[in-house]
């Protein structure tokens, strides 16, 4: 609900304390004077404001009494959004305290698989490594067995003989 503004209301003339002119200034002697003056004060001012010669202070009474009424009725709306609020809050932080524990879980597994492809890369370089090993033998045996071919006699060295320079 959308508070009003109501414009500000002037207080109703006071009048002057007993003895005194509007424009003398009012001079007190003694606490006892001070008193009086200021309960005298006080008595004019509610009187004035209860008086049915200002009809009008009704319609402002009546006004400002739908504006108490509209801002308890917005108070107490914004006391549900408060609650609401913490209640959200409460659960975003638990939440938080969730993608926390999950992010740290799968921090854990990113590392063990960063390390375990580390690993990988270290086996594929040996696998290269001697398999570029081979490819060298392979090689420099073809060229000696083309020089010297094997012995007759062994059969099993002119089966890879023959497998070799096919």
């Amino acid at each position: 609900m959308a508070m009003k503004e109501t414009p500000a209301m002037p207080l109703p003339p006071v009048p002057p304390p007993l003895g005194s002119s509007i424009n003398a200034p009012l001079l007190i002697v003694d606490e006892e004077q001070r008193d009086t003056v200021k309960s005298e004060s006080i008595f004019n001012a509610e009187s004035t404001t209860k008086s049915t010669e200002y009809p009008y202070d009704h319609g402002k009474k009546e006004t400002l009494e739908r504006n108490i009424v509209e801002a308890m009725e917005l108070i107490g709306k914004l006391k549900q959004c408060l609650n609401a609020v913490k209640q959200d809050e409460v659960v975003l932080k638990h939440k938080k305290q969730k993608s926390v524990a999950a992010y740290e879980i799968v921090h854990r597994e990113v590392e063990k698989l960063c390390t375990q492809a580390e690993a990988v890369r270290e086996i594929d370089q040996r696998e290269n490594a001697a398999l570029d090993g081979i490819v060298s033998v392979t090689h420099r045996l073809k060229s000696d067995a083309q020089e010297a071919p094997p012995a007759v006699g062994n059969k099993l060295v002119a089966e890879l003989w023959e497998e070799i320079t096919a």
